[in-house]
């Protein structure tokens, strides 16, 4: 409120609120992602560095500043639906908290705030995404997407059960495997098909993509279009 300034910052939307009048004043660059718009603030003028983009300013009291942004969205880009989703690496303990009364707790927590999706993260399942290959391509072979029952002993299909009954959906984390151009293909899709079909989980962050070449870019293409059909139910 006295500073009268604020270290530039890059990001695609700016709220700033003013406390004393409960009001927000929102900024959004609908810049994409490789472009890094900043915002700054020198003597008590702001200044946004849009990177030739142009700049959308709405108002709104200060807990309305984050639907107003999603209903932006909906009026530029028609979307069949929009989410506010939370993910578990906000948590900043990483993989370490992940556990059956940690996600039950971000689920109550999540339907308090009036989010859409609570994230899963990494730490769900037995492995850890630490290996790589000579290539340089992360390897994740053998049961690494087999779920660690040791921590979800309740199984996943419950906490789905769980986020149901709370008015939320459950969202998952997983990371194609890139090297060999998705050699395991075929073993990463039976993954998604089951948590879609026994643990009736629709929503998935698709992580650590290395895309090295257009043929890799092509194939992780078909890996969408069986993302899709497998939420069309096919």
């Amino acid at each position: 409120m006295f500073r009268g300034s604020v270290e530039k910052t890059e990001g695609h939307i700016f709220i700033l609120t003013d406390t004393v009048r409960d009001e927000a004043k929102v900024f959004i660059v609908p810049a994409p992602d490789c472009v890094m718009p900043s915002i700054e603030i020198k003597e008590y003028t702001v200044i946004i560095n849009s990177c030739g983009y142009p700049i959308s300013v709405g108002y709104a009291t200060a807990d309305d500043a984050e639907k107003l942004c999603r209903d932006w969205y909906k009026l530029h880009y028609s979307p069949r639906v929009i989410h506010a989703m939370s993910n578990t690496w906000g948590d900043r303990n990483g993989r370490d908290r992940v556990n059956d009364g940690f996600i039950r707790r971000e689920i109550e927590s999540g339907a308090d705030l009036g989010l859409d999706v609570i994230q899963i993260d990494d730490g769900w399942q037995k492995g850890i995404p630490t290996t790589y290959a000579d290539d340089g391509l992360r390897v994740f072979e053998g049961d690494f997407w087999d779920l660690k029952t040791d921590i979800f002993s309740h199984g996943m299909a419950s906490l789905s059960e769980y986020a149901k009954e709370n008015g939320v959906e459950l969202g998952l984390w997983f990371a194609p495997h890139s090297r060999g151009c998705f050699e395991y293909f075929y073993r990463d899709m039976s993954v998604l098909r089951r948590a879609h079909d026994e643990w009736n989980i629709r929503y998935f962050k698709l992580d650590m993509l290395q895309l090295i070449s257009e043929e890799h870019c092509e194939r992780m293409l078909d890996f969408l279009d069986e993302v899709f059909l497998l939420g069309k139910g096919i």
